[in-house]
């Protein structure tokens, strides 16, 4: 059975995401916008300000990560 180092994989995904990621997010904040976008950015905006005033939502976000985590470790019991 093939064997994976998480913690070493998390880590070469992350580095991918940082060498892969900054290149296409500065191409796309350096072209121009479109009207369309304009208005699309607008419903982003408004929806994250939404989200950001949900209730106990760091109580959320750090209670999906924890169970994410668990589960991770659960499995890897088993395997």
């Amino acid at each position: 059975m093939l064997r994976v180092d998480w913690a070493r994989a998390f880590y070469a995904i992350g580095m991918l995401n940082v060498v892969l990621g900054i290149p296409l997010v500065l191409a796309f904040i350096r072209s121009k916008p479109k009207a369309a976008t304009v208005v699309v950015e607008k419903k982003v905006g408004e929806l994250f300000r939404g989200a950001m005033q949900t209730r106990h939502l760091l109580l959320v976000s750090m209670s999906s990560s924890l169970l994410a985590y668990d589960l991770r470790a659960v499995r890897d019991q088993h395997a």
